[in-house]
């Protein structure tokens, strides 16, 4: 069976754009969509927290934020990413393997299906490891690139972390894993 997936583009959008697309989303009353992790009020609170900071600067393509700025925009970002999770979830559960019903879910509620690729393409991988450590593998964009990592821990399996790491920019994702797993 087929698993249809959402795509965000975050690294190729503004500011302005982000909070333009936050405000697009609207999964309250949706027949498909559920449970959301957030709802649509608690993302448009987030997108005033960060409207009111940010006000006319939003629209500089990079805006330089404040410390604060950017943890309600990056609790903002993390926010959309988990109601994107749930959506492609429950979207794939209704849709059964058929593209055109996955599309019409994600597209209502204000999301982008990612276009149809010619074989599966691997999102995140988690490998058995041993005890105390964990490896993490993604697919490589090439050479001469940097990876940015970002971790939280929680104590059960399907529960957000409530607290993340700083980004962790990397150019050798094998070795800052290793590196990261002896802490």
């Amino acid at each position: 069976m087929n698993y249809f997936h959402v795509v965000l583009n975050f690294g190729k959008m503004t500011v302005s754009e982000i909070i333009g697309f936050a405000t697009g989303i609207k999964t309250t009353g949706d027949v498909d969509v559920t449970t959301v992790t957030y709802t649509d009020v608690a993302i448009k609170a987030m997108v005033n927290t960060v409207l009111t900071e940010v006000g006319n600067r939003r629209n500089d393509p990079h805006p330089a934020l404040t410390k604060q700025e950017q943890q309600d925009f990056d609790t903002l970002c993390r926010a959309i990413v988990a109601v994107k999770s749930d959506v492609e979830q429950q979207a794939n559960k209704k849709a059964n393997g058929n593209r055109a019903i996955f599309e019409t879910i994600v597209r209502r509620v204000g999301f982008v299906p990612k276009g149809i690729s010619k074989k599966h393409q691997r999102v995140f991988e988690s490998k058995t490891s041993e005890k105390g450590s964990f490896h993490v593998g993604v697919p490589s964009e090439g050479k001469n690139c940097t990876y940015v990592f970002q971790y939280g821990v929680t104590p059960t399996t399907g529960v957000l972390p409530l607290t993340w790491s700083n980004l962790i920019p990397y150019s050798n994702y094998r070795t800052y894993c290793k590196r990261l797993a002896k802490r």
